[in-house]
């Protein structure tokens, strides 16, 4: 390949591996002769070669949905352009420990693992993955601990939600939270209070119910909420999963979206638009996301994160009854 490109050996790896010490008309030729070769490197070369995997790990909650499925796809996405491969472990708390365990050969041992929000902080996986010398990436991990810590600010989005259910004249509004065990869990609790505070909204304790991520605890949430002598007219759960879960339980106790309780979530997910009403939800910048903790995970750097966030207000709060477009689309 280098012979057809006419550079040397060295340039055509560099080409290859993605580094970007390459000269842009160099890099021209080189890709010109991969294509006209329909070339492919030997993963199992490389592996040999270099004494890597070439494998990015993710782990992942077992019954994840929402935000999840967009993660998982985008992140395999950028890992593949940059000759890396993507595996993906999910798992429960109860075999948490089994994710990459070391019972194979070095070529299958991930170069580095990236950690989802939900553990983040989970003491058992740092130090395991310490000891054992893997790279982390762990998102939205609290900033002491092993590993890189990619920050995801979640507070300013929960702050916005609640600004607007307040700017839609509500003044009762419940928040279904996450546990407070990492950082996510603790960042849209805060923005939450933040935006609450800044409205001149005394904080009602009795407002505050946590669920555990479900679709069922949702549900649960709402039905407590529901029950409070002074009863919540909107409701923001801090996942869209959660939201799902209240909104289709609040129907069926009788309660009219929104026009009895508006609902919002979290993460603008294709589950929160396939409902109806469809649910007003939080967009953040999932694909920056993506690509900022593949290159952590592969190079060790990479580019700020934007701090984009968007209210994507739909029926569930406003009382628009057009079915979202495309709600499948990532």
């Amino acid at each position: 390949m280098a012979k057809a490109a006419g550079v040397s050996v060295k340039t055509a790896s560099r080409v290859l591996n993605n580094q970007q010490t390459v000269r842009s008309y160099l890099r021209a030729r080189v890709e010109q002769a991969i294509a006209d070769l329909n070339y492919a490197p030997s993963m199992a070369a490389r592996q040999l070669a270099s004494q890597r995997s070439y494998i990015i790990g993710l782990i992942v909650p077992r019954a994840g949905v929402g935000y999840l499925p967009r993660l998982i796809s985008t992140l395999s996405v950028v890992c593949r352009e940059m000759g890396f491969q993507l595996i993906t472990e999910a798992v429960e708390n109860g075999d948490k420990m089994d994710a990459f365990a070391r019972k194979t050969h070095f070529a299958f041992r991930p170069d580095a693992i990236i950690l989802s929000p939900r553990y983040a902080d989970d003491p058992d996986l740092l130090t395991r993955f310490e000891a054992e010398g893997i790279p982390l990436v762990r998102l939205s991990g609290s900033d002491e601990s092993y590993g890189t810590v990619l920050h995801i600010p979640d507070a300013p989005g929960a702050a916005d939600m609640t600004r607007h259910l307040i700017g839609l004249g509500h003044r009762r509004i419940g928040l279904i939270a996450m546990p407070p065990v990492n950082r996510t869990a603790r960042e849209r609790y805060q923005g939450y209070i933040e935006a609450l505070t800044e409205a001149g909204i005394a904080v009602d304790p009795d407002l505050v119910v946590y669920g555990d991520y479900s679709y069922q605890s949702g549900g649960e949430a709402i039905t407590r909420l529901m029950a409070l002598s002074e009863r919540p007219t909107a409701v923001f759960a801090t996942s869209d999963t959660m939201a799902t879960g209240a909104q289709a339980q609040a129907q069926r106790l009788g309660f009219r979206v929104p026009e009895d309780v508006a609902i919002a979530g979290y993460d603008d997910s294709p589950v929160a638009r396939a409902c109806f009403p469809p649910i007003t939800s939080i967009s953040f910048p999932l694909t920056d996301i993506a690509r900022a903790a593949a290159q952590l995970a592969i190079t060790g750097e990479c580019a700020p994160l934007p701090n984009r966030r968007e209210v994507i207000a739909r029926g569930s709060t406003t009382g628009d009854r057009q079915p979202s477009e495309d709600p499948y689309g990532f």
